[in-house]
């Protein structure tokens, strides 16, 4: 379970809201709880891409989820993000649902 407060991992919206709580807290380790992989070795491939953004990620001041689509075994999200310097940033993310039914951002790897 992600260390950034309670996540409900059969809801989308739950995993993207607990993914900016752990960007705005540099919680390299609960995001990567919250991704899906191939094999370990691309886990460790995106914990260090992650951790090269670190200092970026906790510039996350708010975050809104303004829409969630679900088809099966993905999903997309729409957010809109704040950085602390007000600058305002659409965005969408993939997940998918993983063998035991939670829902996994998707990695790319």
């Amino acid at each position: 379970m992600s260390s950034c407060g309670g996540v409900d991992k059969s809801d989308p919206k739950s995993v993207m809201e607990a993914y900016f709580e752990c960007a705005q807290k540099g919680d390299i380790d609960g995001i990567v709880d919250l991704m899906d992989f191939k094999d370990d070795s691309s886990k460790e491939a995106i914990k260090g891409f992650l951790k090269l953004g670190e200092d970026e990620m906790k510039k996350t001041k708010d975050y809104k989820i303004k829409d969630v689509k679900e088809d099966g075994d993905k999903a997309v999200v729409t957010y809109e993000m704040t950085d602390k310097d007000g600058n305002n940033k659409d965005g969408q993310q993939t997940l998918k649902k993983d063998k035991d039914g939670n829902w996994k951002i998707e990695s790319g790897k």
